[in-house]
């Protein structure tokens, strides 16, 4: 019996989300944080977890592993493999939280979330023209999109 790496066990689950094959992706992610629960990667397996969650639809389980990640790593930080996003884990998930709220038809959940991610200025994105872009700004979009969509 091989023993595998962190690496490798992150790297097949992220080959997996690369190939749209999410419910495999979700099982590698979950098995890397039960794996290595204290690595610098595990707040990123279980957020994208969570992620795949919402490519398939599956807002609840989505909703419920991205707060499980603001739970257990209220403090993690954004591993800067590709060099486009910084700051914390927490602000990710807090507008992926929205968003998944937004698909479900949730506004004032997305709203009171919203307020939670003021916390994280730090925490953005680098666009393809080179612009910060915190999370916090996003959110607000989002919101500002949904509410002109649906009234």
């Amino acid at each position: 019996m091989s023993i595998i790496t962190q690496s490798e066990l992150f790297a097949q689950a992220h080959n997996f989300t690369e190939h749209g094959l999410f419910t495999e992706a979700v099982k590698k992610y979950l098995d890397f944080v039960d794996e290595f629960p204290d690595s610098d990667l595990a707040d990123d397996a279980l957020f994208n977890a969570g992620l795949c969650y919402c490519h398939i639809n599956m807002f609840g389980l989505a909703i419920t592993t991205l707060n499980d990640v603001l739970s257990r790593y209220p403090d993690g930080e954004i591993s800067t493999h590709n060099n486009c996003e910084f700051g914390r884990t927490a602000a990710k998930c807090h507008y992926a939280l929205i968003n998944c709220y937004l698909a479900t038809g949730r506004p004032d959940a997305a709203t009171e979330e919203l307020k939670k991610l003021r916390d994280y200025p730090e925490s953005y994105i680098i666009s393809d023209l080179g612009e910060k872009i915190t999370y916090y700004s996003l959110a607000t979009k989002a919101i500002s999109t949904y509410t002109n969509q649906n009234g």
